[in-house]
């Protein structure tokens, strides 16, 4: 057990003071700059009212589709899109604000003299970096919608995974 961990440490031991020192600047950035948390927390939970909206969407699709138990019910269909939809949805809004702390980041370590440095940030994420944000979204979003259905299609019926 001791010879894992020490080679872990051999390899990483070169970078402890570079993590240390990201860590220590994300520190001093986030208290610099007070209204990030705030941004974060309230950006945070408008996604939460955004998911809210779209489990009642999602639960009413369902309804409106939901005939029966047969294989081609279109319901299933609606609710693969639906799922698209949340993936990258969420996946978009969650690198907004990856990029807008980034951003914010970025112009307090190199001292920008402007003024609204979060606003600024913000609007370069929304914006100017949006198809970007938008379409790096989307490529995770397939890459995990093919996981889960390949995931989906090695269980059975209860569940449970299929022998190979």
């Amino acid at each position: 057990m001791l010879i894992p961990v020490g080679i872990w440490w051999w390899v990483i031991r070169r970078n402890l003071e570079l993590a240390a020192f990201l860590v220590d600047t994300a520190c001093e950035a986030a208290l610099a700059k007070p209204g990030l948390i705030t941004f974060a927390v309230c950006y945070t939970i408008v996604e939460g009212v955004l998911l809210m909206m779209w489990i009642f969407l999602s639960a009413a699709v369902f309804v409106a589709t939901d005939n029966s138990e047969e294989e081609n019910n279109p319901a299933h269909g609606y609710m693969a899109l639906m799922m698209i939809s949340l993936f990258w949805t969420f996946s978009t809004l969650g690198n907004i604000l990856h990029t807008t702390v980034c951003g914010l980041a970025s112009r307090w370590y190199f001292k920008s003299p402007e003024n609204g440095l979060l606003s600024k940030s913000f609007k370069q994420a929304s914006i100017y970096s949006l198809g970007s944000i938008a379409l790096g979204s989307l490529f995770v979003t397939i890459i995990h919608v093919m996981r889960m259905a390949v995931r989906s299609a090695t269980l059975d019926r209860d569940g449970r995974r299929r022998p190979r």
